[in-house]
């Protein structure tokens, strides 16, 4: 066995001899594949390219990512997303960073639950989509300025107009309406 190749998977090394799985990827294709104790063979390494062992275990996933050059981030409640490249709290509250934002800011979203809301910077609400009107949803339809806007129900969308319950047309600008419904519409 190679005392530097130990050092540096010293945390990998010490979770196989504990009888925990490991994971190898060749050269830089990131194509992953399960270990055995055979990986420590300096021979076996030097000769199959071997760069990259990881531990298999719930957060394989993101041990990959990192192994892959991405970034690990952990949900820091009302912080937001921050870079974390530690495995010490349940798996369901890291990510790997995405290449692009999902969302942007100002964007309306949804939970689980259906309520809109305005997606904010670091937004950390895990389980996210893009909100997109329900037929019968109370919306509000805002002219081309976005000056003036209209409270109805949505209609339907079709070819990027939107229709509300008097069957007028308003193009694009729609968003959720969040507030209590007028007694007079509702």
């Amino acid at each position: 066995m190679n005392k530097e190749l130990i050092k540096k998977y010293k945390a990998e090394f010490d979770h196989m001899l504990d009888g925990g799985k490991l994971l190898h990827c060749y050269d830089s294709n990131f194509l992953w594949y399960s270990s055995g104790v055979g990986i420590w063979n300096m021979r076996l390494l030097s000769n199959n390219n071997i760069t990259h062992i990881v531990i298999n275990d719930e957060y394989a996933e993101f041990r990959k990512a990192l192994a892959e050059g991405k970034t690990i981030q952990w949900c820091f409640g009302d912080d937001g997303w921050k870079d974390y490249p530690y495995f010490d709290n349940e798996v369901k509250h890291y990510r790997i960073k995405p290449d692009e934002p999902k969302f942007k800011v100002g964007d309306w979203v949804t939970q689980v639950d259906g309520i809109p809301f305005q997606f904010k910077e670091n937004t950390c609400y895990l389980g996210l989509s893009l909100w997109t009107p329900q037929p019968n949803e109370w919306c509000c339809f805002w002219d081309n300025d976005y000056r003036h806007f209209e409270v109805g129900k949505f209609v339907k969308s079709e070819k990027g107009s939107h229709y509300f319950d008097d069957g007028t047309i308003n193009r694009d600008n729609i968003q959720p309406y969040t507030g209590p419904v007028p007694k007079e519409l509702a």
